[in-house]
């Protein structure tokens, strides 16, 4: 191995704070450390306007997706269970947008989407409650993953330049802009 594995919880959660100011303070339009908290300078509003909003979003989303991989591994009991492999990603993802080429509205494709998650989680509890071996499961949810990820493509590459669009970013990892108050909530949730 190239390096040592951290075995202390207490030197990872070191890490955090100091890759978040790090996050906040790098980019791609330079900061001056003097006038960060210089109320009305650019620096001021660079960095708390756009880029902690931003990087709190990121925070909270890589929270959610690893609080999600726990608790999918907890209740598959199985180490290797996690969203992708599952098939509730690319569900989730057709779902939104189909949501967002159908309807066209903004509160359609997370509806839609987490309509489809759960209806895919439903079926994979039912499956794993039945008893077998647990890789029948994680076979299942890779099964759907390549159904519906050729599903995703196929619809996304059918469909008129400008619709779809926000879905395939979104696929991509593309963040948003948020405003402070969202970036606040989505922690909150």
């Amino acid at each position: 191995m190239f390096f040592k594995p951290i075995r202390k919880p207490v030197y990872f959660l070191a890490l955090i704070p100091a890759l978040f100011v790090l996050g906040v303070i790098s980019g791609a339009e330079p900061v001056r450390l003097g006038e960060i908290f210089a109320d009305g300078s650019l620096s001021h509003r660079i960095v708390f306007e756009f880029r902690f909003p931003r990087v709190l979003l990121c925070f909270s989303a890589g929270a959610a997706l690893s609080l999600i991989g726990v608790v999918y591994q907890i209740l598959f009991r199985n180490p290797l269970a996690e969203p992708y492999v599952l098939g509730t990603a690319s569900v989730v993802t057709l779902g939104a947008a189909a949501g967002e080429i159908l309807f066209m509205s903004v509160i359609a494709p997370p509806l839609l989407g987490f309509g489809a998650g759960m209806i895919l989680m439903a079926v994979l509890v039912w499956i794993s409650s039945r008893g077998g071996p647990p890789e029948r499961v994680l076979l299942f949810g890779m099964g759907v993953n390549f159904v519906f990820s050729s599903l995703l493509f196929l619809m996304l590459s059918m469909r008129q330049q400008s619709l779809g669009a926000g879905s395939l970013r979104w696929l991509f990892g593309q963040m948003a802009w948020p405003s402070p108050t969202d970036a606040v909530t989505t922690l909150l949730i």
